[in-house]
């Protein structure tokens, strides 16, 4: 049972089982006695002012994440509103009768047949259209519902007569998801005025969805395949789970996260709460075939401190890559090859991009190559070696620790997989301020060879900044790679701007014993800052 509390002064109830007696948080004792009326004689009733101790910020916190479960669970969820409320419940309960007329009538959404009765209130004989009646009254409820939700008060207790109204979410649900189909399978040829479109029918869908969320009944934004969805928007006869976000479970399956979807979430819940989570590999699927163990193996591995390759001493970079966007080359260059399948396939478009000016793929090579691929990693890899010198004993060059990657990968990735060199136009600016000269920023990835170099370009992708190259396919933007630079000492990182297109990469590099005193090669706390060209969304 859910009640707004509002004023309220704790009464002592005694617990007829236990004897034990709590302090009840409630108006008084009468609004205490006509909630456990409403709840019935026998029934388990879950009341948040009896059933959290309110003293006890342990069992708070524990409790409120379950409330999901709580109320998930529950045979029957009662939700009482006080009376300033009336309007917005009179517009719900009106929407209700609505739906309940509406789907009376299936069969004739199903063979698309309009109810037309006489109409008694006309002097001439005239028939009026039921059942575009009922859609249009059903759309104007909810519309007031949506427009007014913010002035209605949640916060105080009021008498008045009582009103009851039930199955309000299903019957909504079920009745915004009866025109949806309907119009989107009839298009032009319905002969029901529901007063949607095909064109407005998916956003109006989407907004009961947001007035009556139901994680059983929705899928989340991560299970959604684009390319389903848009197969959808064009051919709704084949199926409109994706398009509608609907998930098709057989009856009597339970719903239960897969790692990979459980994970997209939690990912989403720690950026709402304002933290960066980076991005290493893009979002692609199938080809020889569909493993979450290698989503939960690149995860595991980026989400945990990187041992530094480059190293004798099993040295470690401070912090995990998915927040310092600071990989090593040998980890990331693995999981970028084994990240490849083809036919490429992407289980999300990417987020809004913007193109870089004057960016340019250099080359694509093929990965069998390895001198080349060794050659091409010595000539773009930053930071000085210092070869010969007694404090560099022990360090690791770029290209080596590419050919020993390339080595421990399978040969069936390996010559599906392509290096593509980048350049991005990039001016430096020096420490004591001002802007130097334009040189390049020499970045690489990894891409699938099914995707011709012609249709990638580079852009920068608004969730985490990150520079990638994209690609175009049916109308949507694609993430192909994420672009990073490789240092001789630091290791590899993402390339990164902000809004303004100003870049500022820390090459952090620990400490290590290996290699004596690093300060005294300046090689311990060097940056890449400057500036990079950012285009216009409307570019792409």
């Amino acid at each position: 049972m859910s009640y707004v509390w509002g004023s309220v002064s704790p009464i002592k109830v005694p617990c007829q089982w236990c004897g034990q007696v709590l302090s009840v948080p409630v108006l008084n004792r009468q609004r205490f006695e006509n909630l456990m009326e409403l709840g019935g004689s026998g029934n388990s009733i879950w009341l948040d002012a009896v059933s959290i101790d309110r003293s006890d910020h342990q069992e708070i916190a524990a409790t409120v994440p379950q409330m999901g479960s709580v109320y998930g669970n529950a045979s029957c969820v009662a939700v009482l509103l006080p009376e300033s409320d009336f309007p917005v419940f009179d517009c719900l309960q009106a929407a209700c009768q609505n739906a309940i007329g509406i789907l009376s009538h299936l069969r004739n959404f199903f063979n698309n047949e309009e109810v037309e009765i006489e109409d008694p209130s006309s002097p001439q004989p005239t028939k009026f259209k039921h059942l575009a009646e009922w859609s249009q009254l059903f759309f104007e409820n909810l519309k007031q519902v949506q427009d007014n939700l913010q002035r209605y008060t949640y916060w105080r207790l009021e008498g008045g007569p009582a009103k009851s109204c039930y199955a309000v979410k299903s019957l909504i649900l079920g009745a915004g998801l009866l025109f949806t189909r309907y119009q989107m399978m009839m298009y032009q040829y319905a002969v029901i005025r529901t007063g949607l479109t095909r064109g407005t029918a998916p956003p109006t869908w989407k907004r009961i969805q947001t007035l009556f969320p139901d994680e059983q009944f929705f899928r989340y934004y991560e299970e959604i395949d684009p390319e389903e969805q848009s197969f959808q928007v064009k051919f709704p006869n084949f199926g409109m789970n994706h398009l509608l976000r609907v998930r098709d479970l057989p009856q009597g399956s339970t719903l239960e996260d897969e790692f990979d979807i459980a994970l997209l979430k939690a990912m989403t819940a720690i950026r709402k709460k304002g933290l960066v989570v980076q991005e290493f590999l893009p979002p692609t699927i199938g080809g020889f075939h569909r493993s979450w163990d290698r989503f939960r193996d690149w995860f595991r591995d980026y989400a945990r401190e990187h041992i530094q390759s480059q190293t004798g001493n099993r040295a470690v970079n401070a912090g995990a890559p998915i927040f310092t966007a600071q990989a090593d080359l040998f980890i990331h260059l693995g999981h970028s090859i084994l990240n490849v399948n083809i036919p490429t396939r992407w289980s999300m478009a990417a987020p809004t991009l913007r193109t870089l000016s004057g960016a340019e793929i250099c080359e694509i090579i093929h990965l069998d190559d390895v001198q080349l691929v060794q050659r091409k990693f010595a000539s773009t890899a930053h930071g000085e070696l210092f070869r010969g010198h007694p404090v560099m004993q022990g360090v690791r060059a770029a290209e080596d620790i590419a050919l020993a990657t390339l080595k421990k990968c399978p040969i069936e990735r390996v010559s599906i997989s392509r290096l593509c060199l980048v350049q991005l136009p990039f001016r430096k600016q020096h420490s004591k301020g001002g802007s130097g000269n334009s040189e390049h920023l020499y970045t690489w990835a990894i891409t699938p060879c099914d995707i011709p170099q012609n249709e990638l370009f580079v852009a920068r992708e608004s969730l985490n900044g990150t520079i990638v190259l994209a690609t175009r396919r049916e109308e949507l933007e694609y993430i192909a790679a994420y672009l990073t630079l490789t240092d001789h000492h630091a290791g590899t990182l993402l390339v990164k701007s902000d809004g303004e297109g100003r870049v500022d990469i820390p090459l952090k590099m620990t400490e290590r014993a290996d290699q004596g005193n690093s300060r005294s090669l300046r090689i311990g706390d060097r940056m890449i800052r400057g500036q990079i060209s950012l285009g216009n969304e409307d570019d792409i």
